[in-house]
């Protein structure tokens, strides 16, 4: 069984420790929020923040423009060599249509750092598109994601190729135009050399939004079992409402991946975003329930300062900080931590297209 990465097919069990849900390079520039808590200008520049006017950039990362643009070559190679010395083995990125995405700029840092990037295709919200993509029909937009899988990226076709689709944006409430990139990716199980391929979801910020997009996709064609419902950690808030969506959908994957944002403030939505503690207990809930087998992990960077030269955690937080907190203070056993890390991913991103 094998795995598309940008430097080709490798075997699913040589991808070793897998970050689910990861931006090496993107522009975030459709969700920038102005916060009336924020009195700094919005176009300051990190590299020019006094220690105070970073600790906002911590407190109110989507206010300053900057932050928002995740393009330093030399930022995120260091932060995956990094990542790599600690054990990482494979990051899932999944910068689709509308967040700048580069896949020769990927393809590169995994080459230079020896991390495996398996990249997405599709599309992100509808806030971040053209109006000709918006245009889209679900048939077009359908034939455009097997092109990608099947010829390889646009921006280099029969070079680099996609392994995965998504993550697929959805707001809060979905948009017509979102419904029909849903249906896009849902029709590829049932259509002849394409029933493999993984679909990562970025959900609406309402924790009704993973069972709408579900049906969505299930309904045109979607196997459940190559479904990851991304942002769970600030979607859905309790582990009895978890389960019953777990329930409700017995094989669709559960993926946590905000792990490293420890702040509760959250712009996005009146929610608290839990920390990693909070995330931890809420994984061990559902292991408690027999999902184990359902679950991966991921950190989501996404904004410039996360990233080490930044003063942020890195890519590698999980194995340097996460694991141990895992096993040591949640009691996760190391069995199980490699379930989530590893083998899980291993089962989700198998992919043959023919």
């Amino acid at each position: 069984m094998s795995a598309t990465t940008l430097l080709g097919r490798k075997k699913v069990e040589d991808l070793g420790f897998v970050c689910a849900h990861e931006h090496l390079r993107m522009n975030f520039e459709c969700s920038f929020h102005k916060s009336k808590l924020c009195s700094e200008d919005t176009n300051m520049k990190l590299k020019n923040m006094t220690n105070h006017q970073a600790a906002m950039v911590r407190q109110f990362p989507y206010h300053f423009k900057d932050n928002l643009d995740l393009t330093d070559y030399e930022a995120v190679l260091y932060d995956l060599k990094d990542y790599k010395q600690l054990g990482g083995g494979t990051i899932c990125e999944v910068s689709t249509v509308g967040l700048s995405r580069d896949p020769k700029f990927c393809a590169k840092l995994s080459e230079e750092s020896g991390v495996n990037v398996i990249m997405g295709t599709g599309y992100y919200v509808q806030a971040a598109q053209t109006d000709a993509t918006k245009a889209s029909s679900v048939e077009v937009m359908n034939q455009f994601i097997q092109n990608e899988l099947k010829d390889g990226f646009t921006e280099c076709p029969g070079e680099l190729y996609p392994g995965l689709v998504g993550e697929m944006g959805c707001s809060w409430p979905i948009t017509e135009w979102e419904r029909r990139h849903l249906q896009a990716a849902g029709m590829l199980h049932e259509q002849p050399g394409f029933e493999t391929a993984p679909i990562s979801i970025h959900p609406g910020r309402n924790e009704k939004a993973p069972e709408e997009i579900v049906r969505i996709l299930t309904e045109a064609g979607g196997k459940e079992e190559k479904i990851v419902m991304g942002h769970l950690d600030r979607t859905i808030h309790e582990v009895e409402k978890l389960a019953e969506f777990g329930d409700q959908f017995k094989n669709v994957i559960f993926e946590f991946d905000l792990f490293g944002i420890e702040n509760s403030h959250y712009q996005m939505a009146p929610v608290f975003m839990p920390n990693d503690g909070e995330r931890l207990r809420r994984i061990k809930g559902l292991i408690d329930l027999g999902c184990s087998d359902r679950i991966v992990l991921g950190q989501d960077i996404h904004t410039s300062h996360r990233l080490l030269k930044n003063g942020g955690h890195g890519y590698g937080h999980l194995l340097r900080v996460v694991q141990d907190q895992a096993l040591n203070v949640a009691l996760i056993s190391p069995e199980i931590w490699e379930k989530m890390t590893k083998i899980n991913p291993q089962r989700i991103l198998t992919i043959d297209i023919q």
